[in-house]
């Protein structure tokens, strides 16, 4: 794949030999001095038989774990005088063998105001922010970008060779003429000074997640936050970084999916210490795993509702969203629940400072403890007698013997308007005399006077209740009343 190319500063690891040829500098020494042309110069420049450490990448398929490096015709080198900010001549690959690992640099270099204290800096693809072009090498053209500058990535390998691959290489002058024209130099060594990192972006283990665009923040990379931008939201990104502490680079990531921020973090090895290559495999536990982080998304909601006194606290009092739209109890987080500082399972009479953490998980993470609240009591049932022809009420007189006599009852409860029939039950104070059964229904067995006790058993929603009524049960064909139950009857509800 062609590219563009430049090398500059630095002592580095590619063993690149450049040496000049002397007919061509005795050639050139006169043209020097009688006008502003430059003269050719030769560089003999071989890639190690490592060259993931050397310069260009020549990306064949990005599914491969490995980059190639070669010269390719048509490529530039570009030649600085000391610092690399002013451009003196433009070096192209000749003579390329060796499978590419071996060319001659060749191309015209300006200026006779050269010294031994100088140097040369090459430049491969990118020069430093500020280089100036006196010579008019490039026509009026300005350089698209500048090293230390990675902004504008796109993502994907060829834009990383056409526009980020840098590396430099730096050659001592140790010869000119009187004029300052260059007649003999030292070898320049070649080496990449950046990280090329392939990320398989997954939310948690979702591996179909599609990230545009995303943003990567370290202490010691180069241009930080660093922002990848791919035209077309992916899961796959090619990432070129430069690192300026000689140790891991500890990164933070930021990324856009569906519209809502996603978080992970990597550490990036160092090659060398400083400069490093780089290319993750798909294996998942390669994968930047990136998550919502519930601690720090605004838009993670969390509501609680109060509890009864005595309920199991399981979660179910508390709904969470992102964003509006529902998480999942046991997919996308837990619920963990606090009273003070302690650990609590269930509500009791005593706490009014519960409080709910919730713990993201699956592709969620970070806590975030909800506002507190209130354990509160339970509602007491109320029974009321269901009443009418057949129904016993309060206090009724009935005779020995009669059939047909029934307690209804149902009972409500605060928030609950809807009466209730179930769970009632019905007990009498002596079954010989006047029994009862579980639907309410009476037998007058034997003259005298009994209570029914109605209870309604308490739930988690209720405290449960009792109620009482008064039953008479006079002799048959007497004329007894509530207030004077005996009269007419023989003495004492006998017989």
């Amino acid at each position: 794949m062609k590219k563009q190319l430049f090398m500059m500063a630095a002592a580095l690891c590619v063993s690149t030999v450049f040496t000049a040829c002397s007919s061509d500098v005795a050639e050139s020494v006169q043209a020097v001095a009688d006008s502003q042309d430059g003269y050719v110069i030769r560089v003999k420049a071989n890639l190690p038989a490592d060259v993931t450490l050397t310069r260009a990448i020549s990306p064949t398929s990005e599914a491969e774990t490995a980059l190639t490096t070669s010269w390719a015709a048509g490529e530039k080198v570009y030649v600085y005088k000391n610092d690399g900010t002013e451009l003196r001549g433009i070096l192209t690959p000749t003579g390329i063998t060796n499978g590419g690992k071996s060319c001659t640099l060749t191309g015209a270099i300006k200026g006779k105001d050269y010294t031994t204290a100088d140097k040369l800096t090459y430049t491969y693809l990118k020069p430093k922010a500020g280089t100036t072009d006196p010579n008019n090498l490039l026509g009026g053209a300005t350089f698209e970008h500048y090293f230390g500058d990675y902004s504008g990535q796109v993502g994907t390998l060829e834009d990383i060779s056409a526009n980020y691959d840098f590396c430099s290489a730096e050659s001592e002058i140790t010869g000119v003429t009187a004029n300052g024209i260059l007649l003999d130099w030292s070898d320049a060594n070649f080496e990449r000074q950046q990280a090329i990192s392939k990320f398989f972006i997954t939310l948690g283990d979702d591996y179909s997640a599609m990230v545009k665009p995303l943003t990567i923040t370290a202490t010691g990379l180069a241009n930080t936050p660093l922002t990848v931008t791919p035209a077309v939201a992916t899961n796959k990104i090619f990432v070129a970084m430069q690192n300026t502490t000689e140790s891991s680079l500890a990164c933070t990531f930021e990324g856009t999916v569906g519209g809502l921020v996603w978080t992970g973090e990597m550490t990036a090895d160092m090659l060398n210490n400083k400069y490093y290559y780089t290319v993750i495999d798909e294996t998942p536990s390669h994968h930047l795993r990136l998550y919502r982080d519930i601690s720090s998304v605004t838009n993670i909601a969390v509501v609680v509702d109060d509890v009864k006194v005595g309920a199991s606290l399981d979660g179910s009092n508390v709904s969470v969203s992102d964003n509006g739209n529902p998480m999942v109890l046991g997919t996308d987080y837990t619920v963990a629940y606090k009273k003070g500082d302690a650990d609590a399972s269930t509500a009791d009479a005593e706490a009014d400072n519960y409080t709910a953490v919730i713990t993201g998980i699956g592709k969620y993470k970070g806590i975030k403890t909800s506002n507190a609240f209130a354990a509160t009591n339970l509602p007491t049932a109320v029974i009321t007698l269901t009443t009418g022809e057949g129904y016993v009420g309060d206090e009724e007189i009935i005779a020995q013997g009669a059939t047909g006599w029934k307690v209804g009852a149902t009972f409500t409860y605060e928030g609950q308007a809807t009466p209730q029939t179930t769970g009632i039950t019905y007990e009498s104070s002596d079954d010989s005399g006047l029994s009862i059964d579980a639907e309410g229904n009476i037998t007058a067995n034997t003259p005298g006077v009994y209570t029914i006790t109605i209870s309604v058993q308490g739930s988690a929603q209720y405290n449960g209740a009792t109620k009482t009524i008064t039953i008479y049960v006079q002799k048959s064909g007497t004329g007894g009343t509530i207030e004077d139950p005996t009269a007419g009857a023989p003495a004492m509800w006998t017989d």
